[in-house]
């Protein structure tokens, strides 16, 4: 998918900041919610999130189910 930032992060270096910054949440929120409910409980709670969510995208923006790419 296009970037449709400003020029000045087009490049690896903006990627690499934001790319680095979600994976360390992530990983921070997958640590957070096996620590409260367990390893197990975690990962099907996290599955199921993910499901849902994608469900919910499909429904609510019809247009990114129909495409058949993803270029700006």
């Amino acid at each position: 998918m296009r970037y449709a930032g400003r020029n000045a992060w087009t490049g690896s270096r903006g990627q690499l900041l934001f790319i680095g910054a979600s994976n360390e949440l992530g990983e921070f929120e997958s640590g957070a919610t096996a620590a409260l409910f367990g390893l197990v409980p975690a990962i099907v709670v996290g599955g199921a999130g993910t499901l849902l969510v994608s469900a919910l995208w499909a429904i609510i923006f019809p247009e990114l189910r129909k495409r058949d790419r993803l270029v700006a």
